[in-house]
């Protein structure tokens, strides 16, 4: 799968889904990731879905996929932005490489940390 910028009219910025860290949708724009930078793609996350989980991403929310063999670790939110307790139970998740965490939903955080367990434990 390889994933293409559009530059203009004529040129185009192509780069394999292998190097991608995440992908994060935004209005109707998809953002991919990778080591150093980024690619707006014209495409929409539901239209890649099928290849991006052939290709070893995993859905962490409804905005966002990432490479499952970087997650690090998955950190459950029990505190909302005042500091206040919440049971919202979103997380947080680390990616191998990446700067800043990738929020992830209450279902998808979950599943992320007993994927993390499953690999620990071969």
């Amino acid at each position: 799968m390889i994933m293409r910028q559009k530059n203009g009219k004529k040129s185009v910025t192509e780069m394999p889904a292998a190097n991608m860290t995440h992908f994060l949708a935004d209005q109707k724009y998809v953002e991919a990731f990778y080591q150093g930078g980024s690619l707006l793609l014209d495409d929409s996350l539901v239209s890649m879905e099928s290849q991006l989980v052939e290709q070893g991403f995993v859905r962490i929310h409804r905005n966002c996929f990432v490479r499952a063999d970087l997650i690090r670790e998955c950190e459950i939110i029990t505190v909302n932005q005042y500091g206040e307790p919440t049971n919202n139970g979103g997380g947080w998740v680390t990616l191998e490489g990446v700067d800043e965490p990738v929020r992830a939903s209450r279902p998808h955080a979950f599943a992320i940390r007993r994927l993390l367990k499953e690999k620990a434990r071969a």
